[in-house]
């Protein structure tokens, strides 16, 4: 599914399943480690179980924007479900470590999280200035025990299934069905959110960074 944008915008995620495994199977080993990210609301957290009600106590959603990390990245919430960081939505830079905190006075589950990689501005700490322009995402919720929501090549796999399947729900259960098929695909272990560099695994940093040559292309 494609919908259409500003050519002055970075590119929206537009890459198959079928594509995705060959970028995994083509590039990935094993690894893989425990971590992720999550929205903390002041008072309670959003029931992953059900449709949730828009609460108005504020919301801090906070982790890494991840491929190397990636400084002076723009992440939004998609209230739009255009898959880009428009003018009018909540939005925020990651810092110079590649993290970011998002402050809202509404509940964030229904909505896509989306981070720019802009070039000439935003910068990979592992492989230096982004020159082509690139889009990550991750749903807006996460799995029950994570404390941030990291958003890496594998949020991008569940984020896109989620936006080309609308009627799947946006529960815990479906993001362990996509981690799932990543896991049978790659051979990585709890995947879905994982700061994969703090776990220094090689074989998914390397498919990331196939993943990112293929979005840039």
């Amino acid at each position: 599914i494609k919908k259409d944008v500003s050519v002055s915008k970075p590119t929206p995620l537009s890459i198959s399943s079928l594509l995705l495994s060959f970028v995994f199977l083509t590039s990935c080993g094993g690894g893989g480690g425990a971590g992720g990210g999550a929205a903390e609301n002041s008072s309670t957290s959003p029931d992953l179980s059900s449709s949730t009600t828009p609460q108005t106590n504020d919301t801090t959603i906070s982790g890494r924007v991840i491929d190397g990390y990636l400084a002076n990245a723009k992440v939004c919430i998609d209230k739009n479900d255009n898959l880009l960081c428009d003018a009018d939505e909540d939005s925020a830079f990651t810092d110079a470590n590649g993290a970011y905190t998002l402050s809202v006075n509404y509940d964030p589950v229904p909505y896509t999280l989306i981070a720019e990689a802009i070039p000439e501005e935003t910068e990979d700490l592992d492989r230096g200035e982004v020159t082509k322009a690139y889009t990550l995402a991750a749903p807006a919720f996460v799995k029950e025990g994570q404390t941030e929501n990291n958003i890496t090549v594998y949020t991008t796999v569940a984020a896109i299934n989620l936006y080309e399947s609308p009627s799947l729900p946006r529960t815990e259960d479906t993001l362990n069905a996509i981690e799932a098929v990543i896991e049978l695909t790659t051979g990585l272990v709890d995947p879905m959110g994982v700061d994969y560099i703090a776990e220094d695994d090689a074989g998914a940093q390397k498919a990331a960074e196939n993943f990112v040559t293929i979005l840039q292309e």
